[in-house]
């Protein structure tokens, strides 16, 4: 498994643990998007992904969602993908954000996220 794996099994972590909580939570819908990074990358279109993320809100919904308590973990997790879309792979700085992200959503969920070394971070 590689990068758009390893945001797209977090991504559907937080998304269950939110679903749980308030099926009707807006950050359902952006994790939703986020973890169709794989189909994104498969079709060969990962830039249409990051635009696919940003049409979720308007912008008045993203003010809004942007100053939620928790963005910076939703945030962590989209980075993942976005941090790689541009320019050359970050293998390093990839795995370090998905460890520590991953950290934040084993406190927030109690569910334990795959290892590090399940994925192959030098490639989509």
């Amino acid at each position: 498994m590689h990068i758009a794996e390893a945001a797209k099994h977090l991504a559907n972590l937080l998304s269950d643990h939110y679903e749980e909580q308030n099926s009707k939570d807006p950050a359902i819908l952006f994790l939703a998007q986020v973890a169709r990074i794989q189909s994104f990358r498969d079709g060969g279109n990962l830039s249409e992904w990051e635009s696919a993320v940003l049409s979720v809100f308007d912008d008045h919904e993203w003010e809004i969602f942007e100053n939620r308590n928790d963005f910076s973990i939703l945030e962590s997790i989209w980075e993942i993908g976005r941090i790689n879309l541009y320019g050359a792979i970050n293998e390093a700085e990839t795995k370090k954000l998905y460890h520590v992200t991953a950290n934040k959503i084993l406190d927030i969920t109690g569910q334990p996220p795959l290892s590090i070394d399940t994925f192959d971070f030098s490639v989509w």
